[in-house]
């Protein structure tokens, strides 16, 4: 098994959201990154992903302009798979949220790599393991789930499938770490993981409320955005419940959980926006009213936001 001495060269797979970011970490680590897309036009718009984190992380002062050239000298992209990837001691895929795409990616990696590399998934939820099965080796099969914004968020969570080996497990959170960021270990292979379980359970309830019309969408993101969330960066769920003390969440759990939202199918207020065709930011309609202008806008000011709560932290994530 590969240790973090042993990884040089990684590859990312994928020129979207999240790709770049990824890569863009991983070479301010210090290893060398190949980005794959499949077509000139998917490695241009790979290549201005990444400039515009360049620029975003200059304009925050959270990296120097010699720092990012250096990193930036590290990156190559390419649109032939077999370079890409066959000296690779990593590969990190980053594609479409779907399970036999990534199937048939992995199945082509593990005839191009090296039978050693480590290979990755950025998948958010798929179970490692259900990927895993085209995997030869597959105790080297791992998930590393960054978060969006990948090249300015430090959570990554590194998930364990059914045969992934611990060693590989530790290695790639070694990488995670030497490229930046604060790796999670998730010791079960379960749908969403350990984030979007956290983060779902909140959308259920909250979609359950506005489907009550106990209050309006925009009141329900007003309540989050200015009551627990702000205090949340420093404090996590733990921490605040030894704050306020076991007894008193005891007592409120005692009387409010019976009253939660404990649906098992899709909500039928995003039902409903689906059937009518409002996809959000897709069609320029959700729950909200989309531009192109305010969608950068509100990108900006999440950016923005998360660097400042970054700053407030006690600990050097930054």
């Amino acid at each position: 098994m590969k240790s973090l001495n042993d990884i040089r060269q990684t590859a990312v797979i994928g020129t979207g959201l999240m790709g770049p970011g990824i890569a863009l970490s991983l070479a301010r680590g210090g290893f060398s990154v190949t980005i794959y897309g499949r077509s000139a036009a998917s490695l241009q718009r790979g290549e201005a992903n990444l400039n515009q984190n360049c620029e975003r992380l200059l304009e925050h002062d959270l990296a120097g302009e010699d720092e990012l050239q250096a990193a930036r000298q590290r990156i190559q992209l390419s649109d032939d798979l077999p370079a890409a990837v066959g000296n690779a001691d990593m590969v990190i895929e980053s594609i479409a949220e779907d399970l036999e795409q990534k199937r048939e990616l992995f199945s082509r990696i593990c005839t191009l790599c090296p039978s050693d590399a480590i290979l990755a998934t950025n998948t958010s939820g798929i179970s490692i393991t259900k990927i895993a099965v085209v995997v030869s080796q597959p105790e080297r099969f791992v998930g590393t789930h960054f978060w969006n914004p990948p090249y300015v968020m430090p959570l990554v969570e590194v998930i364990k499938g059914q045969d992934t080996a611990d060693a590989t497990l530790e290695t790639a959170c070694a990488v995670i770490e030497r490229a930046g960021k604060r790796p999670v270990r998730v010791l079960k292979d379960i749908p969403g993981f350990l984030g979007n379980r956290l983060q779902h359970a909140l959308l259920r309830e909250a979609l359950a409320l506005a489907e009550m019309g106990v209050a309006s969408p925009r009141d329900i993101d007003t309540m989050i955005k200015y009551s627990f969330a702000m205090r949340m960066p420093p404090l996590g769920v733990f921490e605040h419940i030894d704050m306020v003390g076991v007894d008193l969440v005891q007592y409120i759990h005692g009387y409010l959980f019976a009253e939660l939202d404990r649906r098992t199918t899709p909500s039928p207020v995003t039902t409903e926006l689906l059937e009518k065709g409002l996809l959000g930011v897709k069609t320029g309609q959700g729950f909200y009213s989309w531009t192109p202008e305010k969608l950068e806008e509100r990108k900006r000011k999440r950016d923005e936001a998360i660097i400042r709560n970054l700053r407030l932290m006690d600990e050097d994530v930054l």
